[in-house]
């Protein structure tokens, strides 16, 4: 691993990685595709600005994955919350 990345140990052979770092390094965050987005503060949290579909909000996530998998070599999995308001 990268000594830049930061990391915290699970146990003596896995560590975890910040997922919102990874997708801050890659750029992402306050990134939009059409109404969806990534939030400018907190590169974990995607945004519907107005009428972005979910089909949209799932595309920006993968490709937001995509990204962190081929950059770091790591998978990155989603932890859905949805907030209507």
């Amino acid at each position: 691993m990268h000594p830049s990345i930061p990391h915290y140990p699970v146990n003596e052979k896995q560590v975890k990685v910040p997922a919102g770092w990874l997708i801050d390094q890659c750029g992402f965050k306050g990134q939009r595709r059409g109404d969806a987005g990534v939030h400018d503060k907190q590169a974990l949290v995607l945004v519907n600005h107005g009428n972005a579909s979910g089909q949209e909000i799932i595309a920006l996530a993968k490709e937001i994955q995509s990204m962190v998998q081929n950059r770091y070599g790591i998978t990155i999995e989603t932890e859905v919350n949805l907030i209507q308001n």
